[in-house]
Parts: C-alpha cells; sequence; structure tokens
C-alpha cells in the first residue's frame, strides 16, 4: 500500500507546535495540565464548523481553537462549575472572542435540556477520570469534580457527546492509559467507533500516559479505516515527535481491549496505513488494567 499523503499530514498535525493561550486560572483550584494541550493539538476543524466542549472548565481549549480557527462558525462550553464558567467568560471577553463563543452552566447528563440534537460537526472532551469512589479525593471542591466522577462518569460525557454530534461529526477526548479497559467498554456502549488513536507517551516512561483519538459514530455506513500513531511528548521541553503503525498487532499490545473490539466495530478488515518510522519492540504488560465498577 503506498503511503496515503493525508496519513502523512496527519502525522505532521499530531506532533505540530501548539501554544495555548495565557488565560486566567484559579491558583486555588483546577488548573490544566498536559493532556487538554495534548487534546488541542489533535483536534481538526472543518471550515464553518460548530463544536461543543463537555467538560470546558476555564475554556482553554475553545479558546485556543477559536484563536487558530479563523473559519469557525460557533463554539460552545458547557460547564457544570460556576466557578470555572466565570473564568471562562473572563477569558474569552480578554481575547475578544465574545461573539464567537457561548457558554452554558449545566450537567452535561441533561445535554437535552440545552442543546438540540445533531447540532455539532466536532464534539471535545477531557472527561473525569478517577473513579468518585478510588483514591483520595482533591482537597478542594472545583478540583475534585474536575478529575473525579463525580458529576458524571466518562459514559455520560460519551452519551451527550453521540446526542449534540452530527452523523457524519467528530469526537476528540483524551483519557489516562492507565483507565484503557475501562475505557473501551464505554467507547463501545456508547455506540463510538476509533477513527485514529494515538498513544501518548514520555521518553524516560516504559508506557504510554494517555490515549487520545478521534472517534466517529457507529452506523451501517462506516468506512472501513483506523489510524494508529504514538506521539513522544514532553511536558517541559514542549516537544513532540509522531510515528505512525500500518500493523494492527500494534494495537493489540497496547490496548487488547479495542484490539478485540474491532470485529464489533467495522463490519469488514479495517484499513491500516503504512509505517512512516518502524515501531520499537513494545513492553509488555506489567498488571491488569482495572475492571469496570
Amino acid at each position: 500500500m503506498a503511503v496515503d499523503g493525508n496519513v502523512l499530514q496527519q502525522a505532521q498535525w499530531l506532533c505540530r507546535p501548539m501554544e495555548i493561550p495565557p488565560l486566567v486560572q484559579n491558583p486555588h483550584g483546577y488548573r490544566f495540565s498536559v493532556d487538554t494541550v495534548l487534546l488541542a493539538q489533535m483536534v481538526r476543524l472543518p471550515s464553518d464548523a460548530t463544536v461543543v466542549d463537555l467538560g470546558t472548565g476555564c475554556g482553554v481549549l475553545l479558546i485556543t481553537l477559536a484563536l487558530q480557527n479563523s473559519t469557525l462558525r460557533r463554539a460552545i462550553g458547557i460547564e457544570i462549575q460556576a466557578s470555572l464558567l466565570r473564568l471562562a467568560k473572563r477569558n474569552a471577553h480578554q481575547w475578544r472572542l465574545k461573539e464567537t463563543l457561548q457558554w452554558i452552566h449545566g450537567d452535561v447528563r441533561r445535554i437535552r435540556r440545552y442543546l438540540p440534537a445533531s447540532v455539532a460537526d466536532v464534539v471535545v472532551t477531557n472527561p473525569p477520570y478517577r473513579p468518585a469512589t478510588q483514591g483520595q479525593l482533591s482537597p478542594t471542591t472545583e478540583r475534585a469534580i474536575a478529575r473525579h466522577e463525580i458529576s458524571g462518569r466518562l459514559y455520560d460525557f460519551l452519551k451527550a457527546a453521540r446526542y449534540v454530534v452530527k452523523p457524519s461529526g467528530t469526537l476528540f477526548m483524551v483519557y489516562p492509559y492507565w483507565r484503557r479497559y475501562y475505557l473501551a467498554t464505554q467507547i463501545l456502549l456508547a455506540r463510538w467507533a476509533w477513527r485514529w488513536i494515538d498513544f501518548c507517551q514520555m521518553p524516560h516512561k516504559d508506557r504510554p500516559q494517555f490515549i487520545r483519538m478521534e472517534l466517529v459514530p457507529q452506523s451501517a455506513e462506516l468506512t472501513p479505516w483506523l489510524g494508529l500513531s504514538r506521539t513522544w511528548f514532553s511536558s517541559q521541553q514542549g516537544g513532540f515527535q509522531t510515528e505512525i503503525f500500518d500493523d494492527v498487532e500494534v494495537l493489540k499490545h497496547y490496548w487488547p481491549e479495542a484490539y478485540a473490539a474491532l470485529p464489533q466495530v467495522f463490519s469488514t478488515q479495517a484499513d491500516f496505513w503504512p509505517v512512516v518510522s518502524a515501531p520499537p519492540e513494545l513492553p509488555a504488560e506489567a498488571d491488569r488494567p482495572e475492571q469496570v465498577g
């Protein structure tokens, strides 16, 4: 199979320099981290797009996308915490984006109260990922709600995204690698299909830290196509390097639950793009991922 130009462009897109504009954040509350930067870097918007951000926080994703996409038609951020939404509005005013951005104080579990169905070309989300019953809750309420599944579980965000996205639309999201088993089950339960999977790994670690994904709604007309890649990143240096894989066995090593689910997502064998740089030997799994609770 010849190397497709669009795939090479995707590799360049995934590791392009990403600058997050200076934003006002709560010094004693929730503050976005490198996972937000990784997600913002992956998002591709069509011209004249409407984008919805589920759990927008201080507005970092929508403001970054609006500043980088002059053809953006409409951007809507939904946030359950009033304190974070006030910061989002303040940041939008600071960057003179009040006309482009719309903010909704609401709960993604009640998305039908705020928006009509199939309104978004693109949905983005960096949902809370720590189980409410696991580990020590963050000392502040703002951090706890942003990081723990207190006001919505992963399925709630995936279901809300399925409601607002158009049939031809796309969902971009990022999630910790250590919850990959749970992640795979929830993606299938909410009837999403993988279009691109990128494993994000720091150079000194023996396994990825995050999985960032491009997802599309499952349908009978879904084209059997899937891209696989790995991005090396450094939270301190801000450098990114992406390699694309063409072998489905890579997915079997990195994320066996997603590999096992491919027959449920695609009715025929998916196409995997040619290698841009050969993948190194993958580390063995050290432990079993958590079970769904």
